[in-house]
């Protein structure tokens, strides 16, 4: 473990996820784990209600999986 003296604080902010529904359809899921935010950027114009649901039952289930924990203590 390094003895950190100068970084005293070091927590996610943002994610970025890549999704596809094996027909085709991509999208981005982008976390704000900061401020307890998500957004869904389907890549070109078609989407799909059923997949962009199971993307947001992912997005929420990260969010409340989240700690606020300071990760600087466990940098090695």
């Amino acid at each position: 473990m390094q003895d950190l003296k100068y970084i005293k604080s070091f927590r996610f902010g943002y994610a970025r996820y890549h999704l596809e529904n094996g027909k085709g359809l991509k999208a981005f899921l982008k976390v704000d784990y900061w401020n307890d935010r998500f957004e869904i950027v389907f890549k070109g114009e078609e989407t799909d209600e059923l997949f962009r649901s199971e993307i947001e039952e992912i997005a929420r289930g990260l969010l409340s999986r989240k700690h606020g924990v300071n990760f600087a203590t466990k940098i090695e």
